[in-house]
């Protein structure tokens, strides 16, 4: 395989248009979340569609439309001395008001539906990713050694793409490691005894929040909480993703660290052990409001039972430009199958044949520079209705729907 450039740097959105050059940044079709699409006030997006990936129907009849549904949510900790006040402050924060402000903060999707109003309604694109993903959300939940099973996908698609592993090597060797990966799940440390005081601080660990979320959270929300138990601190530290899982470690290893802390999907599996029962504190006795929340609330879920509440719903769609596709000679809308796929990227990806770089990129996923990401490659494979698990429990990435999936991440390189 010849090497071939990635697109240049543009401003914003690959999908969107380059304001100094009125030149487009040379992305097609967006594999992504909101977050990398175009801002919701550019022009552009009168010419952007917004799909789910529709798996390969032609070939695997258990096919549906996937939006594969991200979210952050607050957990506490097993270990934690307040875990009434935990859920007492995540109800104030999680109301119908203040889910929706949260996520007006970040322009994201609130996880509560009666929370979907407003700045959502005013939304076309919004409300559009709303209804995929209420219709067609697949969630993180149930993922086993999440954080090990990343690294090891990451680790062996990286080789389909550079050619060093072919398909079936690539999928044995997933299935290798990670069967032992699971098979290597230890004990957990032993909760603390819950106590309490007259004095309590209930301490709160966010990652990588906007500035007016943190504002929001520090005038209001916190201010109202103490305000209504007096001799309680609300103490908020500012994480990062970058590093997360050697700070969780710390946390959990000594059994002491945040009362609430900020998870991401998949990380009910890879903690939820740790991490208390909520039922009793948020379940539907203790709270009726939590019938509000929609299919988000599995991923803060373990065995069953509430270990938190989810803040936010942030699916991958396919974003399509419908004028360039049009421009290109493509009448038939996105693509729906992966035959369609593969003849769609020989369309509309464009080569400079003098500098071998992309001009035109027919489909970015999640990591465009080297098509190979494990996220990219669960959302293809929940499209073709593939599971993770055997009935026995052990990994299915031996099993044709998975080894299909690879084969379309080579096939779209």
């Amino acid at each position: 395989m010849d090497a071939v450039g990635a697109l240049p740097a543009g401003q914003g959105s690959p999908i969107d248009k380059d304001d100094a050059t009125g030149k487009d940044n040379g992305g097609v079709c967006l594999a992504h979340s909101g977050w990398a699409a175009p801002a919701f006030d550019r022009p552009i997006w009168e010419n952007i569609t917004i799909e789910p990936f529709y798996g390969d129907p032609e070939n695997f009849p258990n096919s549906k439309p996937v939006v594969l549904a991200f979210n952050d949510w607050l957990g506490v900790p097993e270990y934690s001395e307040n875990k009434q006040l935990a859920a007492d402050w995540l109800k104030l924060a999680f109301s119908k008001e203040g889910n929706n402000k949260w996520n007006e903060t970040m322009g994201l999707i609130p996880a509560r539906n009666d929370s979907q109003y407003g700045f959502v309604e005013e939304s076309e694109q919004l409300k559009r990713e709303a209804e995929l993903a209420a219709e067609f959300g697949v969630g993180f939940a149930g993922i086993k050694e999440s954080a090990k099973l990343a690294t090891i996908m990451q680790d062996a698609l990286g080789k389909l793409i550079t050619e060093e592993l072919t398909v079936e090597e690539v999928n044995t060797q997933i299935q290798g490691a990670y069967t032992e990966a699971v098979g290597d799940m230890g004990a957990m440390a032993e909760p603390t005894a819950e106590v309490s005081g007259d004095e309590q601080t209930l301490k709160i660990y966010l990652l990588d929040y906007t500035p007016d979320t943190i504002a929001w959270l520090k005038e209001e929300i916190n201010p109202a909480f103490e305000k209504a138990n007096p001799g309680v601190t609300i103490e908020i530290t500012e994480g990062s993703w970058s590093g997360w899982d050697t700070t969780f470690s710390g946390f959990f290893a000594a059994g002491d660290g945040p009362d609430i802390i900020n998870f991401g999907s998949e990380m009910n599996t890879l903690y939820g052990e740790q991490l208390a029962d909520m039922d009793e504190y948020l379940g539907a006795s203790a709270w009726s409001e939590i019938k509000n929340f929609g299919p988000a609330l599995e991923n803060a879920k373990y065995e069953g039972k509430l270990r938190g509440l989810p803040i936010f719903t942030a699916p991958r769609y396919v974003f399509c430009r419908s004028d360039v596709m049009e421009a290109s000679g493509w009448e038939d809308g996105t693509p729906k199958n992966f035959e369609d796929w593969k003849a769609f990227a020989k369309q509309l990806s464009v080569i400079d044949a003098d500098t071998n770089a992309l001009t035109q990129q027919a489909l970015l996923p999640v990591d465009a520079g080297s098509m190979a990401d494990w996220q990219w490659w669960l959302l293809v494979y929940y499209s073709l209705g593939g599971e993770l698990y055997k009935d026995d429990g052990t990994p299915n990435f031996d099993s044709p729907e998975a080894l299909a999936t690879t084969q379309f991440l080579l096939d779209m390189r």
